[in-house]
């Protein structure tokens, strides 16, 4: 998987949270608000923090919103730790967005490897994902959508 000095990653879940991925990763620089066709966000994955936790699934006619953010190599690299990509939680491969204005840009995302059927995640992780959908100004919609997702108390 070659890299280059910088590249595009698409945040959908709770990396969407500033404060979460300047901690990981200090390189990170906002691009746009973009969405990845016919995936929906479901939490189809266990963790040992934060319960079930986001992944994108093919769902024909849906729309995942997230943002483009700009990476450093190393910082990419940092965040494969983070999304367990060394141990098999996760996969990062390119995906197509689409911008707000319809610009088509490629960008690295996460992919859950072995999935689960869709649990509730739990709520402290889903404030994260809200947080950072309100922070990059998702469509209303969506957010709204992000709000009636059930969740697990902790």
């Amino acid at each position: 998987m070659e890299l280059k000095d910088t590249e595009l990653y698409f945040a959908y879940g709770s990396n969407l949270f500033i404060k979460q991925i300047k901690k990981r990763c200090q390189s990170v620089v906002v691009e746009a608000v973009a969405y990845f066709p016919h995936f929906e966000m479901k939490f189809t994955r266990k963790s040992k923090k934060s319960g079930y936790v986001a992944d994108m699934v093919h769902s024909p006619g849906q729309l995942v919103w997230g943002v483009i953010y700009s990476i450093n190599k190393s910082d990419l690299l940092r965040l494969d730790r983070f999304e367990g990509i060394h141990s098999g939680a996760y996969i990062r491969r390119k995906v197509v967005t689409i911008e707000l204005n319809g610009t088509e840009r490629i960008a690295w995302a996460y992919f859950v490897k072995t999935k689960v059927p869709s649990r509730p995640p739990n709520e402290p992780y889903m404030r994260k994902i809200l947080r950072g959908a309100k922070e990059h100004e998702l469509p209303k919609y969506y957010i709204e959508f992000l709000k009636t997702i059930k969740t697990k108390k902790v």
